[in-house]
């Protein structure tokens, strides 16, 4: 099973909250860009030496690293309670926008 954590999302269209679901399997190093958003950088091999990079937007602009400390303890958790779910939330209760996947030179 996959090792994943629940992140809520902002004006989710359904009744109650919604969520999204982000794989935290091969996460190597995770840092704040801009104050709104979070890098995830993985292991995972991509094409021409470029790897895995998800980046989490939230809403408000409000991401501090005491949020990322979280974040990495929570990973290492996940990682060794294989098929657990649990729920990340910034420490403002900001939430997420938007997720995307790309390709990243490793740093």
């Amino acid at each position: 099973m996959a090792n994943m954590i629940r992140l809520p999302l902002k004006d989710a269209d359904r009744p109650g909250k919604g969520y999204t679901v982000v794989s935290v399997e091969d996460v190597y190093q995770v840092v704040i860009s801009g104050g709104d958003t979070i890098l995830l950088y993985y292991t995972t091999p991509q094409a021409a030496g470029m790897y895995l990079l998800v980046t989490i937007t939230y809403s408000g602009g409000s991401v501090v690293a005491a949020d990322i400390t979280a974040l990495q303890t929570l990973i290492a958790k996940v990682n060794q309670q294989p098929g657990s779910q649990p729920l990340f939330q910034l420490l403002s209760e900001d939430e997420v926008t938007s997720v995307a996947a790309s390709s990243a030179n490793p740093i």
